[in-house]
């Protein structure tokens, strides 16, 4: 890394020439900036004069939208201001001193700026992928989004995107554009002002206590969050998404999944504004499902003798178990404080934000202090420098919930207990479960299940002008990133317990991990700008970027733990289990990119890659891009009805390195009469590949972009076909090896999907404005090569009986399968919806009053729901002794809806693989801006306002939400059920101040 630098050292020398032309004289002019259609002004609009392509003087505008700018006689004043059309004014119109003009809304964002490279980007006009923005309202100006990752949820065409658990403090499976691995990284990568954030999912071995997987190892049925999740969404200014290798080749071997490419708010010069809000709210279970109404002869029937003779202890009473559980209204505030300003020199940003949420559950919640620097530094007319960090400490309370062989997470401990069984303490002292391994109301009381982040991030930026004149200019980019985090996680169950001291426990645990992970990445670039004629321009750049991840993890399990201590060292036994892992991957690029007159754009791209994580880690692998954009308006001429219409094609390609460890075999531990030593015939073990190679995806994107009628409408379409190839797979060996299955390349899915993106403008009047944005899209994924037998892919269910995924040559990737009476592998499902849609409304109201609802639609897919099934072999579903459902193939007409589905194991799957598509009101926000006119008032805004997330949702799904997935970030299988944390609704009241 340290050669690197040097040698971007020495190439700055080596180029560091200055071209010396002269300066017109300049003088002084004053203006005023307004919106063109509500004549009020705009605030913090940047202006800036230009001769030729040189930059000589900036400013920005005040919070009456004057502004005072030095400007010569011969070049141009350009206007530019986020959501508005660039304008660009001679420096002639202000011979008189003054400069007043008004900006117009870029209502179809042609004007919005794009990231097309590693130090590059390009006007959306010009863009010839379809790359999905968000921005700070869009973020957080609706509502209060819990975590980052949960604000994206149905506001980017081609994602599916669903939580992983309703637990406090995040936990979102994000995909884009259908399935990208079987066993590698399926997340896509996130970069935060250029530092490579890391979004690892750290479980924390609760397993030990669930057997959720046989072995006692950590799983991801742990219910882990997220790092992804640490994010101030406050903080963020805009969000871009390349969601296939067409976009996102540039990046290389870790694009496969897409990158989200965040950046957070800069401060603009001018007079400091000081923001400051506060959030206040409830939160409420979306849903809760009932319980069972008992009768003797129904109790009886359930739990025999002993059940009818608790139902006679109980004399009448009964106990809403779910309620007491899941039925609280937590309270949730939020504070944000911000300072930003500046001046022609140095810029800045400074926030803290303060988040308290507390859980439905009792003794669960998510607490987050974050704290944001942010400064530009204008070091010289040549030289400008960008730093931004921020400290980030997170605790998340989490209960006990999902997968489990024990009976012992809440909602399969409620699955167990029946309404007449009295589960409450006495004096402190809870009864044991006589139905039951657990009494929940213990288990929620005495566990502690914490989740502890501390982590700091800082990134920096140099850019320096090399050479510059009014035919081009070429700029060397350097850029460091450091992202580090300390990730603890704390699981004590004492041994009073219930199940932890009826002889078949192990009378009290205690576990503790202690993870640390440091990113590292550093990058160089050259950027070469030439203008060699009035029609034609050049864009060339070149560079190399290093990323270093180093991850070193220890979990310590602690059992027969002595008294009331939670030391692990305070117990008979302890293990411990150490994950280290450094991944290291270096790439070079060039990239050129070439405008003719913004009627064609063509861009082309090569990256070499290579990474310790593949066998040959000194041979570079080569990711090609190509595009081409062509503005048709510009040919055939602008209308008064006709603002653009440019078709676009994109090819790339992009990769997905293997996880560590893969190209080598990773031996357990043995102690064979207290010797150490490894073992080598271990039929669980993965036989390594050290031939293994990174997984490759092929994009191909095609589309059109048209804007009408002044941006009154615009529409934008692509199709997509994404070849993932070489897929990391596991293949089964002969016995005599000592291995079931060996790491290989061995497949290729590919996806192809329509995404379709509407904007409409029905009304706009001065006291009057509703914007409508709806988008649609879809995505098939189909198994086109397999070299090993159908299998199912990790994590996919529990086997044909049950329902699970399915991967098979030719068939859908996302297939879910299950037994019927005829056929041991009938297709009941997929876990891919048929189509989404998305609604984001927009109505302003006499300029200060604004309505904002965000809808999502996805219909038709399937989840397998095994929750419902649980609570029926319990005996305890709501709708047991119900007749709604009606199945003589394997019951006559008139049996309970219970005895049905239970009656169903063995014979078919359908009653556990439930349909789950729905519609759900996702935000909505009403607000009132007071308008304040005293210039001089201490007091420069007010907003006031409510609104609710998940607000409302229809839907045909048995459990708590249809949006669930138990069993984590990665892998195919994205809707499993197994007795999650149930989902929440939240509503709050706002208040802000801007001073």
């Amino acid at each position: 890394m340290r050669k690197r630098l040097l040698q971007s050292c020495s190439l700055f020398l080596l180029l560091l020439i200055y071209a010396n032309t002269g300066l017109s004289q300049m003088s002084a002019i004053k203006g005023k900036v307004t919106d063109a259609k509500t004549k009020e002004p705009l605030i913090g609009v940047t202006v800036t004069y230009w001769e030729g392509i040189k930059t000589l003087s900036g400013a920005s505008t005040d919070a009456d939208g004057n502004f005072t700018l030095s400007i010569g006689t011969a070049g141009t004043v350009i206007f530019t201001y986020i959501g508005y059309k660039q304008l660009q004014v001679p420096a002639s119109r202000a011979a008189s001193g003054r400069l007043d003009i008004t900006l117009e809304q870029d209502i179809a964002h042609l004007e919005e700026v794009v990231v097309t490279g590693l130090a590059t980007s390009v006007k959306r006009s010009n863009l010839a992928n379809d790359i999905a923005t968000l921005n700070a309202k869009q973020i957080t100006g609706v509502t209060v989004p819990t975590t980052f990752d949960a604000a994206l949820t149905g506001k980017i065409p081609g994602s599916n995107i669903l939580s992983n658990s309703g637990a406090p403090g995040g936990g979102i499976n994000v995909r884009f554009r259908g399935v990208t691995s079987i066993f590698g990284n399926s997340q896509p990568l996130y970069v935060v002002d250029g530092v490579y954030f890391n979004n690892n999912a750290i479980a924390a071995g609760l397993n030990t206590i669930t057997a959720a997987q046989q072995g006692g190892a950590a799983s991801n049925q742990d219910n882990p969050s997220n790092r992804i999740a640490d994010l101030n969404p406050d903080d963020i200014a805009n969000v871009e998404i390349l969601k296939g290798a067409s976009a996102a080749a540039i990046y290389g071997s870790q694009a496969a999944a897409g990158v989200v490419i965040i950046t957070t708010k800069r401060g603009t010069p001018g007079e400091t504004k000081v923001s400051l809000s506060q959030d206040l709210g409830v939160v409420i279970p979306r849903k809760l499902l009932g319980v069972r109404h008992f009768t003797a002869q129904t109790a009886e029937g359930t739990y025999g003798a002993q059940g009818l003779d608790l139902f006679s202890q109980a004399n009448g009473q009964s106990w809403n178990y779910e309620k007491e559980l899941f039925g609280h209204a937590g309270i949730a505030s939020h504070t944000h404080l911000s300072f930003s300003g500046g001046n022609d020199k140095t810029t800045f940003y400074v926030s803290g934000t303060y988040n308290h949420d507390d859980g439905i559950v009792t003794n669960t919640g998510y607490k987050a202090y974050s704290l944001r620097a942010n400064i530009d530094e204008k070091l010289s007319d040549k030289v400008n420098f960008s730093y931004s960090g921020s400290f980030i400490n997170t605790y998340a309370d989490r209960g006990l919930f999902n997968n489990d062989n024990r009976s012992v997470t809440l909602s399969i401990a409620l699955a167990t207990t029946p309404e007449f069984v009295n589960l409450h303490s006495v004096n402190g002292i809870y009864p044991d479960n006589p139905l039951g391994a657990s009494n929940p109301l213990q288990t929620v009381a005495l566990i502690t299940n914490n989740e502890t982040v501390a982590r700091t991030t800082h990134g920096a930026e140099i850019k320096i002008s090399l050479y510059q004149n009014n035919k081009g200019y070429l700029n060397l980019v350097g850029q460091a990133g450091f992202d580090y985090y300390n990730f603890k996680t704390t699981s004590i169950f004492p041994s009073a317990l219930q199940f932890e001291s009826n002889g078949n426990g192990d009378n009290g645990v205690s576990i503790q991990g202690f993870n640390n992970n440091l990113n590292l990445n550093i990058g160089a670039f050259l950027v070469y700008y030439a203008k060699p004629g009035d029609k034609i321009d050049f864009t060339t750049s070149a560079g190399f970027t290093e990323n270093e991840n180093r991850f070193d993890g220890i979990l310590n399990t602690a059992k027969s733990i002595i008294g009331v201590q939670t030391n692990v060292g305070q117990s008979a036994a302890i293990s411990a289990d150490q994950t280290r892992q450094r991944n290291r991957f270096e790439g070079f690029f060039v990239q050129e990119e070439i405008n003719y007159n913004d009627l064609l754009i063509a861009t082309g791209s090569i990256r070499l890659d290579r990474s310790s994580n593949v066998a040959d880690f000194l041979r570079y692998v080569a990711y090609p891009k190509a595009s081409l954009a062509f503005n048709v308006n510009k040919l055939i001429g602008s209308s008064n009805n006709l603002d653009a219409l440019k078709l676009r094609i994109a090819y790339g390609e992009s990769g997905n390195f293997p996880p560590y460890g893969v190209r080598s075999t990773q031996l357990p531990a043995s102690n064979i009469g207290g010797l150490g030593g490894s073992t080598v015939n271990d039929p669980t073990v993965v036989l390594g590949n050290p031939d293994i190679k990174s997984e490759r995806q092929k994009e191909l994107e095609t589309g059109f972009d048209l804007s009408i009628f002044k941006g009154r409408l615009s529409l934008t379409a692509s199709y997509y076909v994404k070849t993932d190839e070489d897929l990391l797979l596991q293949a089964q060996l002969p016995s005599s090896s000592g291995f079931a299955t060996k790491w290989i390349n061995g497949g290729t899915l590919q996806n192809k999907g329509v995404e379709i993106q509407l904007g409409i403008i029905p009304i706009s009047t001065s006291n009057f404005i509703w914007t409508s944005n709806i988008a649609f899209w879809l995505n098939r994924a189909t198994v086109t090569k397999l070299d090993v037998p159908a299998f199912p892919p990790p994590s996919g269910g529990f086997g044909t009986t049950l329902g699970t995924y399915f991967l098979e040559q030719g068939e859908s990737a996302t297939q879910i399968i299950g037994i019927s009476p005829t056929s041991a592998d009938t297709v009941w499902g997929n876990g891919e919806p048929k189509f989404q849609m998305s609604f984001a409304e927009e109505f302003i109201i006499a300029k200060n009053f604004s309505l904002n609802i965000v809808g999502l639609w996805k219909y038709d897919y399937q989840i397998i729901n095994l929750s419902q099934l649980l609570f029926d072999l319990f005996g305890t579903s709501p709708d047991y002794d119900a007749q709604t459902i009606s199945d003589p193939a394997i019951d006559p007409e008139g049996t309970p809806n219970g005895t049905i589905r239970v009656d169903a194991l063995g014979v078919t799957s359908k009653y556990f693989i439930q349909q789950a598509g729905y519609f759900r009101f996702r935000e909505i926000g009403l607000y009132y801006n007071f308008p304040l006119k005293q210039p001089d008032a201490i007091v420069k805004g007010v907003r006031i306002g409510v609104s609710a997330n998940n607000f409302f949702t229809i839907t045909d799904y048995k459990s708590y939400d249809p949006e669930v997935n138990n069993f984590g970030i990665n892998g195919v299988a994205t809707g499993i059920e197994v007795n999650p944390f149930p989902s929440s609704r939240e509503f709050y009241a706002h208040v802000s101040f801007e001073f």
